[in-house]
């Protein structure tokens, strides 16, 4: 059976032809506009009589809207009209999962957020509830913005392994201790509407690769630091999520050899090791840190401290900064000899006070440093 890139412009029928014609303007459009008829032409490479035929199409579906007059050209003559994508046509209804909280936003079709909010997520009262807690949560949000009848899709990211084709949470170990949780039908039996639902560092590698540090990089690797870690692997500009949808799961790095005979799952002996719930345990039981440290209801801790004492020269922070730069420094270098990225993208707070000791790491672990980039990008 052949692919559409292998199909000769013959094979595809005309009303296929019109609608990826009609979808490659309007791409050019989203990207490079305002922008004129005859600028479209150019970049699309079609007649202008097929440009300005599909562009009223489009007009018509309020897709694209004309926004007045450009600049005459070198010779004068009548101004061209500029379009540009109607980002108000619909919305995006868009979610995170996140240990100690759901964050929800309801968004324009370039991505303004219109209407936002969070709450937390109670892990401990069973994915049912967090499930439940999440459909309240958007149809209050749809509500409030007043773009229920907008909505064209809703996209969930969401911790662990996810069965991107289904919808469904297969694993979620660190503190979760789900399987096989469906996310996708419960949320399209309510909302009447197409949903993504994939692994929260995917969902950040793309966001890296469209906005971020990554943008126009081919194959790069993000690592994601929160209560877990993981990777977002990008190969050929496109997410590789591999075979059991558990490419990037790098919680499962098992870096001293003396303890691969014992069980680490399901949260992984990286992330037993690294993550920051298990930071935030260290430091408490540090004497000089328990009585400068506020309480978070939910165990955590303020990371900062750790990297304050460690900058004065606190012995006892010295020693968790430096475990935590070899096992990040090691992973980070088993990650490029894996997948040899020409970038890799480190998200989280605890990257840019480390970055050139990781950097040292993995130096001398491999002799093709990739670039190291800190994302900027922040949460959203």
């Amino acid at each position: 059976m052949k692919v559409l890139g292998q199909m000769s412009p013959r094979a595809i029928q005309p009303p296929v032809m019109k609608t990826m014609n009609q979808l490659s303007l309007l791409t050019l459009i989203m990207e490079h506009g305002p922008i004129s008829r005859t600028g479209l032409a150019r970049l699309s490479r079609l007649s202008k009589p097929t440009v300005s035929a599909l562009v009223e199409s489009l007009i018509r579906k309020r897709l694209v809207s004309e926004t007045g007059a450009g600049e005459s050209g070198r010779r004068g003559g009548k101004k061209p009209t500029h379009l540009e994508f109607n980002a108000a046509y619909g919305c995006l209804a868009v979610g995170e999962i996140d240990p100690l909280e759901i964050r929800l936003a309801v968004t324009d079709l370039k991505g303004s957020i219109i209407a936002q909010a969070q709450f937390r997520t109670e892990a401990q009262l069973g994915a049912a509830s967090v499930t439940g807690r999440l459909k309240q949560g958007l149809g209050k949000l749809l509500k409030q913005s007043g773009r229920r009848e907008q909505l064209c899709l809703i996209a969930i990211a969401a911790p662990g392994r996810v069965d991107v084709r289904r919808g469904v949470i297969l694993e979620a170990g660190n503190i979760f201790n789900w399987e096989n949780v469906p996310i996708a039908d419960p949320l399209t039996s309510v909302f009447k509407t197409p949903v993504l639902v994939d692994n929260v560092v995917n969902l950040a590698a793309l966001a890296e690769m469209n906005y971020g540090a990554a943008k126009g990089v081919e194959d790069f690797v993000l690592v994601r630091h929160d209560t877990g870690i993981g990777c977002g692997v990008v190969l050929g500009g496109k997410l590789h999520r591999g075979s059991n949808w558990a490419a990037g799961e790098i919680a499962h790095f098992i870096l001293d050899l003396n303890q691969a005979g014992k069980d680490w799952t399901p949260r992984g002996y990286l992330e037993l090791q690294v993550g920051a719930d298990r930071l935030c345990e260290r430091m408490q039981r540090v004497q000089a840190f328990r009585k400068t440290l506020p309480r978070f209801p939910d165990g955590g801790c303020e990371l900062a401290a750790l990297f304050r004492a460690w900058e004065h020269g606190h012995a006892a922070s010295r020693k968790i900064v430096t475990e935590l730069v070899l096992h990040l420094g090691v992973t980070i270098a088993h990650v490029a000899a894996t997948y040899d990225p020409s970038l890799i993208v480190l998200q989280g707070e605890i990257f840019p006070p480390l970055l050139e000791e990781i950097e040292q790491v993995v130096k001398r672990a491999v002799p093709w440093l990739p670039r190291l980039a800190v994302s900027k990008l922040g949460k959203d």
